[in-house]
């Protein structure tokens, strides 16, 4: 029997609702009945709600690639382009590779969002049908042209039980188009392994001071040229959520400032994202400082999609709650250093 690991965003995390226990989700569906039609015996999810494939994607396919399973249902298409990047056609291409040199095969499940029916609708849908009609890569996707009215059975990009059902029955559907998973990785054609591509995910050992508000490391790049960069954290997000000023030293000078806003529209509640701290580029050879600091500035609260009942916490209340390290994200190899 095999082990089925699902990597995606908000749709692929649903299972059962938070109040009624209700069934929501396409793969709670799959777990409790049709396991065994897909010749699996356990199915595990790698999901990242609210975040992108290019940071919860990466930090959970981290995760994923140390479960080992026997094939991915990896389901691209559905993410929250309000924060976050865009995955590079590399990032993407570092997904398939790196599930394929651990021996696991991938499957893509191209989902709609339900008001526009099919994922071609979707603007990132060609890159994806592209990349895996180019490599061989079997695709599942989801059509609810014919399926009816969508009222009852989805809510915005998600589903009720009824829209789930109708997921998994052309999942299931597509699972036997595609017979034995196994057979998968013999047919694939000119992957890239994922050591060969200009995408590394690497975990920094500098940390956030609560007490000085403020986080330091040192950076070189060690290729031979510009190397761009992304630190990405997990994070407790909320209504205290702070802003973020962002320096980039180059001997003392400053290269590059930012501002960044981890409190977004959505913070009325606390919830968990993977926050982008800084983007940034590094010159071949140079010792970087990065300064992190916690700004006094207050965020825009006016933007929240609600407004609390309670005061917005002042500048002494809010502040960063990290739930793992940073890592960062970049098309070249970079070096942490000690700060100076």
């Amino acid at each position: 029997m095999l082990r089925l690991a699902v990597l995606g965003a908000s749709v692929s995390a649903q299972s059962v609702h938070h109040s009624t226990g209700a069934v929501t989700g396409y793969t709670e569906v799959l777990c409790r009945d049709h396991l065994a039609d897909i010749g699996a015996s356990t199915l595990r999810r790698f999901t990242y709600p609210g975040n992108r494939l290019s940071d919860g994607g990466l930090a959970k396919l981290a995760e994923l690639l140390e479960w080992r399973p026997d094939v991915c249902l990896f389901e691209p298409l559905i993410e929250d382009v309000s924060r976050g990047t865009r995955a590079t056609e590399e990032e993407i291409a570092f997904v398939y590779a790196s599930l394929v040199d651990a021996g696991i095969a991938p499957i893509t499940l191209m989902l709609p969002v339900p008001s526009q029916r099919h994922p071609r609708a979707n603007p990132e849908y060609e890159r994806f049908h592209r990349f895996c009609r180019r490599h061989y890569l079997p695709v599942i996707e989801v059509d609810l042209t014919d399926e009816g009215p969508i009222e009852g059975r989805f809510v915005s990009v998600h589903t009720t039980h009824a829209g789930a059902r109708i997921y998994v029955r052309q999942i299931l559907a597509g699972m036997a188009r595609i017979g034995d998973p196994r057979r998968v990785l013999p047919g694939l054609r000119d992957l890239p392994r994922a050591p060969d591509l200009p995408v590394r995910v690497t975990p920094v050992e500098a940390a956030w001071s609560p007490e000085r508000r403020e986080m330091r490391l040192g950076l070189r790049a060690t290729g031979g040229r510009t190397t761009r960069a992304r630190l990405v954290q997990h994070q407790k997000i909320g209504p205290a959520s702070p802003l973020l000023d962002v320096v980039l030293l180059d001997h003392g000078r400053e290269a590059q400032r930012q501002t960044v806003s981890v409190w977004d529209p959505y913070c009325h509640y606390p919830r968990e994202s993977y926050v982008t701290l800084a983007t940034f580029a590094l010159e071949p050879g140079i010792l970087y400082d990065l300064s992190i600091t916690q700004s006094p500035q207050a965020p825009n609260h006016a933007r929240a999609r609600h407004q609390p009942a309670a005061p917005w916490p002042d500048d002494a209340a809010r502040g960063l709650a990290p739930l793992s390290a940073a890592f960062l994200v970049s098309d070249g190899d970079l070096e942490e250093t000690p700060p100076r």
